[in-house]
């Protein structure tokens, strides 16, 4: 596990609500799981708390994260969008709860929420 970007107050947080272990448990857990290459725990401003990596991944932390910040934003902006032309059918406010990404040798998939985002990056070729 690499730890990078620890804000001064996230890491603070979560030891003090004791959720660190657990976190830190569940993350490796998933990263684990058969062709998931990397895991990223990120802050709400986009900074990595947490970073599983296989190592041919480790290089590439920021590049994920500020294409994954971009992708969310236009994804969220898309969603304001919707809720305009048509209120009634998605809802007041709605803001993105997941989305996924798939190419021909990986798929991303992001889960933001109010505080973290968390980024899986899966080697499609290493499931089958």
């Amino acid at each position: 596990m690499a730890l990078w970007g620890e804000d001064e107050g996230m890491g603070e947080a979560l030891r003090e609500a004791g959720e660190s272990d657990y976190v830190d448990d569940k993350l490796q857990k998933l990263s684990a799981k058969p062709g998931v290459r990397a895991v990223i725990l990120m802050n709400d401003h986009g900074v990595p708390i947490r970073t599983y990596f296989d190592e041919s991944y480790q290089a590439h932390t920021y590049e994920y994260i500020s294409v994954v910040n971009q992708l969310l934003e236009k994804v969220n902006a898309a969603l304001r969008q919707l809720d305009k032309a048509e209120p009634d059918s998605w809802g007041e406010g709605s803001d993105c709860m997941c989305f996924r990404v798939r190419s021909k040798k990986n798929e991303i998939i992001v889960a933001p929420g109010d505080a973290y985002t968390i980024v899986i990056v899966q080697d499609l070729n290493a499931i089958d």
